[in-house]
């Protein structure tokens, strides 16, 4: 098991340190365009009683004892979850806002530094001190008459994120959480009841296999009561009154595959999957004001089910390999090899 992890961040070290290590800054020029600028450092320092993870645990199983990486620790220091951003917002025009961000970050893809026999898939050295730039949102946003339009790389619709994912001392994201950004096109529309809002969303996202040729669609709907609130800080924010709420959304995704895996063939199959989240921000103590986040209390809740949707736990595989990897086909060919479905999402 793995029985401590501690994580130091910069920002607690002081108050001069948490200034030092966050920045924001606001342009506005003549044409009252405003560009933002804004970013953090974080210095990350975990020590782990196994060796199985970096800076986030993921959905990466925990090392058994009895064997050596489940029996020896390590630790670490990681510069890697710093971020910078630009927030472009445009002079309103015939009563909608817009306004564009690009997030980036250093979580890019890196194979994780490997021991033992063989050559490292990654030096320890570059994998901590040259990581690769990731990005982590890259959107445009108009809004109008409480309608709001999305379109680019940001949270998933499905499990209204990031509305319901835990903050979490470590690196996100928690195991078993959704947890995803993609490229997609969605709308949000707000229908406002006395303290109470009604969201109905629509979203157009990117298909899970390419090959599918079907964009995955999300809908969903999401009510929340303004009347009761309590202090909840969702993945890398700070803690804000939030309402209780309650939220229902559903995907549906298409896939293809070879319809004679074993044969040079080229006709496909189509398989159908679905997936249906229902999430849930109730305030136990709540605030006195609806304003202040001091002594309340806050229960989350997310539940899901269906199928082919492993990609929204993301380094989740459940154990499956990559669907035509040569072991997986009785005779592997040409054909499923061309076939691109990734691990954790189905196969034969």
């Amino acid at each position: 098991m793995k029985l401590l992890r501690l994580v130091v961040l910069l920002s607690l070290l002081s108050p001069f340190l948490m200034a030092a290590a966050h920045a924001e800054v606001m342009l506005l020029d003549s044409n009252d365009w405003k560009v933002g600028l804004s970013g953090f450092l974080e210095f990350d320092s975990f020590y782990d009683t196994t060796r199985g993870f970096t800076e986030f645990t993921g959905s990466t199983a925990v090392p058994r004892k009895g064997t050596f990486s489940g029996d020896n620790g390590r630790t670490q220091f990681s510069m890697r979850n710093s971020r910078f951003s630009f927030n472009v917002i445009a002079p309103e025009t015939e009563g909608w806002k817009t306004h564009g961000v690009l997030e980036i970050d250093f979580l890019g893809y890196d194979p994780a530094p490997t021991s033992g026999a063989g050559v490292p898939s990654s030096s320890e050295s570059s994998f901590f001190a040259n990581p690769t730039l990731r990005i982590r949102h890259a959107y445009f946003s108009a809004e109008k008459d409480d309608l709001q339009v999305l379109v680019g790389q940001t949270w998933s619709l499905f499990g209204w994120q990031p509305a319901y994912s835990l903050a979490s001392i470590s690196v996100n994201p928690d195991t078993g959480t959704l947890y995803e950004r993609l490229v997609r096109l969605g709308a949000i529309k707000s229908f406002h009841f006395d303290l109470n809002t009604l969201q109905i969303g629509l979203s157009i996202e990117r298909p899970t296999e390419r090959d599918g040729k079907i964009p995955n669609v999300v809908a969903g709907v999401r009510l929340a009561m303004n009347g009761r609130k309590s202090g909840f800080a969702g993945p890398n924010s700070d803690i804000k009154a939030s309402p209780m709420s309650f939220a229902l959304t559903g995907t549906y995704r298409n896939f293809t595959t070879p319809e004679n895996p074993t044969t040079s063939d080229t006709g496909e199959k189509s398989y159908t999957a679905y997936a249906v989240a229902a999430n849930a921000l109730i305030p136990i103590l709540a605030s006195s004001d609806g304003k202040d986040v001091s002594n309340t209390l806050t229960a989350i809740g997310e539940f899901t089910i269906g199928k082919g949707y492993g990609d929204e736990f993301p380094n989740w595989t459940g154990g499956v390999v990559q669907t035509f990897a040569g072991a997986n086909v009785a005779a592997a060919t040409a054909t499923t090899n061309n076939t691109n479905i990734d691990p954790g999402l189905g196969g034969y």
